[in-house]
């Protein structure tokens, strides 16, 4: 009974030595490949127009806009 426990325990142990040595191979390979292209987005704000011309456009759409009142901020009940 002891040998196959020891064996088991030696079993578990080069399953996980195999498990690790695929994960450092795959790694390897994932490194070797040609590396991404890297984008750089520091030009851009997010606005579909520039922050000046965006400035009291949701507050001009608001005051057009029909329908029930929204709730306000700084009303007060």
């Amino acid at each position: 009974m002891r040998q196959s426990r020891a064996q088991a325990l030696i079993a578990g142990a080069a399953i996980v030595t195999a498990a690790a040595l695929a994960a450092a191979v795959l790694h390897s390979r994932q490194r070797r490949r040609r590396p991404q292209r890297v984008y750089d987005y520091s030009d851009r704000s997010g606005f579909p127009r520039s922050p000046e011309q965006m400035r009291g456009v949701a507050r001009a759409k608001k005051e057009r806009a029909s329908g029930p009142p929204s709730f306000d901020a700084t009303t007060r009940v």
